[in-house]
């Protein structure tokens, strides 16, 4: 033995003892906490400094022409206990961010860019923002030490941190953050996997014929090296995707855009690999005879099949844990990228990386009464319809349900129509939670007018109900947004905004060119309620549920078919599930031609049989996407997470066990494993 093998030997003796596994623990622990004990006091010198920032901000009145206010437009600074924060780039866009009554309509927003400037240079600005990080960040370290020394991988940890920081410190030191951090990202997380592998392997150890199997499933597959040739690739793959965003774009797009292409990534080589190892796993062990070795043994074929989906399950687990944290990662990189203006950086702040809900306007509907006298009155001035109805041409009925979904339609439109130099109000409830807390809300509107031409920009105003307004350009069919102060909103929780159709040139108000109008979904106000970490779990917690199907799948078709044919169907199944909501769309514009002969109107019908049963059969599994939510920083709610659990991950998954077995059960596994089981 080397002089390598000889310390390698010697460390494993000391660390395998009580004594040696506390110490070592403690020094770990206080080595992590001297790495992250100056960024916490930082961020909490940070958050003081921006909330007495804050302070003077409310002080600004541009109307009244306050000290603090010429000083703000002038210089782009605060005083703060006699020193002066701020510069060119304050007083660049301060001038943006004034409401109709002078005052700084966002002051903590503005407080944030000031701050910027006594921000520690070797800190990540996104965690000396929020002092909670360092802390999140601290007990994150000390149970990832303390776990890795008492399942005997202290040695790999600190191996890892040496070799991580060894390769990452050039270029750190060359000013290069992006290989810097995917470096040191890549050989955090494959510690990650192997840590969270250990102890998956520990949690199975129980002296039982389902633990045991699954224990063996993932054995097997890290012998054969797939699950880290997936993570291995998800690493690679995920730091090279910002270089594929423009970086021109503003930086509210350039996250939405990782995060989208992330964490679909992730989910898709999560669920190929838990698709090919699921079928593999069971159809070669009957190929090769090796299930032989196990059903001779007191093991029933229920819980073979029990066991291959379990260490399935706690796989894919692990895979997916270490993608998604790959993906939060560099999400908080990148946060740290500059943004297009101070709008920009408050947008990544306030509307994606967040969870918001958001509430739709009250619209009036038409009572029955009202749509049946609208009916009548619409046959009765139409000559040519009461004739075609007296004479037979068309059924009444068929007229009558027709003129009505004409009618509720029209009134609707009416409703969202705002004609040029006037203005609608519109009012939104389920807000207390945005006033109770004072965090700002935002609109986000999707404006018609005219041919809806992109390359024009069109004036509108909001108005709210103390008298204050706000004026935006806007393209039609664009979405757009704009932030909502907490203080409009009223104490029972709702909002009244007027919708105008007038412009402000700063001298006075212009009507509109022509009507302005909006779909059904066209505004909406968002409010935050949680965050964005939070927010991103519960995401992950539907993709694992949608995977623990997939290995139930995988398990049932390979458990009754050969691999290529169970890997086919269960592909099949896997791709219909996904494009369900796209199939939905598809089948409502798809119909057979009015002039079209009985052989195709059957064929047409055929389609709309299989597609919609299998649309309806599967379409949970398309409803369970979390993707769009998260970009859009929509809340992810717990009762989707359960939804999901209950229906996907724990119904489907005993519906593909169920059937699994009534086929396996019947199987003569020695006639069909080998050439004939001689």
């Amino acid at each position: 033995m080397g002089p390598a093998g000889r310390v390698r030997a010697a460390f494993a003796r000391w660390q395998s003892g009580t004594k040696g596994r506390l110490a070592l623990t403690v020094l770990l622990v206080i080595a992590a906490s001297a790495v992250i004990g100056p960024m916490w006091w930082s961020s909490v010198r940070y958050q003081a400094l921006q909330q007495r920032i804050v302070e003077q901000l409310e002080r600004v009145n541009r109307v009244e022409s306050t000290p603090e206010a010429r000083q703000l437009l002038d210089n782009g600074t605060v005083t703060v206990d006699g020193r002066d924060f701020g510069g060119v780039r304050v007083r660049e866009v301060a001038g943006q961010l004034f409401n109709s009554q002078g005052r700084i309509a966002q002051p903590e927003v503005l407080a944030s860019l000031i701050a910027q400037t006594e921000a520690p240079a070797w800190a990540p600005l996104a965690i000396v923002e929020r002092p909670a990080l360092p802390l999140a960040a601290w007990a994150a370290a000390v149970a990832l030490v303390a776990t890795s020394v008492w399942v005997g991988l202290a040695g790999t940890l600190i191996l890892t941190v040496v070799g991580t920081v060894a390769v990452a410190l050039p270029f750190w030191l060359a000013g290069m953050l992006a290989p810097m951090v995917a470096l040191s990202g890549a050989g955090t997380l494959l510690f990650v996997f192997a840590l969270l592998t250990r102890l998956v392997m520990l949690l199975l150890g129980q002296a039982s014929p389902v633990a045991g199997i699954a224990q063996n499933v993932m054995r097997e597959a890290l012998r054969q090296r797939v699950p880290v040739g997936f993570i291995v690739c998800m690493l690679v793959l995920l730091p090279v995707l910002p270089m594929w965003i423009d970086a021109k774009d503003p930086l509210r797009y350039q996250i939405q855009t990782f995060m989208d292409r992330g964490t679909t990534l992730v989910y898709a080589f999560a669920a190929c690999m838990t698709l090919l190892l699921a079928c593999s796993s069971v159809a070669f062990e009957m190929r090769d005879r090796q299930i032989w070795h196990v059903l001779t043994k007191p093991v029933s074929r229920v819980r073979y099949l029990a066991g291959k989906w379990l260490g399935i399950c706690a796989l894919n687990a692990t895979v997916l844990a270490v993608g998604f944290l790959a993906v939060f990662v560099y999400v908080q990189f990148m946060r740290t990228r500059p943004a297009a203006d101070l709008l920009d950086a408050a947008a990544v702040r306030e509307q994606v990386l967040v969870a918001r809900v958001g509430t739709f306007p009250e619209y009036d509907t038409l009572d029955r009464d009202r749509v049946l006298a609208a009916v009548d009155a619409a046959i009765d001035a139409d000559a040519a319809l009461r004739s075609d109805i007296e004479s037979g041409k068309r059924r009444e009925l068929d007229v009558r349900a027709e003129l009505a979904t004409q009618k509720i339609a029209e009134f609707g439109s009416a409703q969202r129509s705002v004609e040029p130099g006037k203005g609608r109000t519109f009012r939104f409830r389920g807000l207390g939670d945005a006033k109770r807390q004072g965090s700002p809300a935002t609109l986000k509107f999707e404006f018609h007018i005219g041919r809806d031409d992109t390359h024009e920009t069109h004036p509108v105003i909001f108005r709210f109900a103390d008298g204050t307004w706000i004026d935006r350009k806007y393209v039609p069919t664009q979405p757009s947004v704009v932030d909502i102060p907490a203080s409009v909103i009223a104490d029972d929780g709702s909002l009244d905004i007027e919708i105008m159709n007038v412009g402000f040139d700063g001298q006075g108000f212009f009507p509109g060119a022509l009507p302005l109008n909006f779909d059904e979904d066209g505004i909406e106000v968002m409010h935050r309620i949680g965050s964005f970490e939070a927010n991103f779990l519960r995401a992950a917690l539907v993709d694992w549920a949608k995977l623990v199907f997939l290995a139930a799948l995988g398990v049932a078709t390979a458990s009754v078919l050969s691999f290529p044919v169970a890997t086919l169907l269960s592909f099949t199944v896997f791709l219909t599930a996904s494009m369900s909501a796209y199939l939905a769309i598809a089948l409502e514009r798809f119909s057979a031609p009015q002039d079209a002969d009985i052989g195709v109107r059957a064929f047409y019908a055929f389609v709309q049989v299989v597609a919609g049963g299998a649309q309806g059969a599967l379409g949970a599994f398309g409803d369970a996407n979390t993707t769009q939510d998260l970009v859009e920083g929509r809340v992810i709610p717990w009762s989707m997470v359960l939804k999901a659990a209950a229906l996907i991950g724990a119904f489907w998954s005993l519906v593909a066990f169920l059937v699994s077995w009534i086929g396996f059960s019947r199987k003569e596994i020695a006639i069909y494993s080998g050439t004939g089981g001689g």
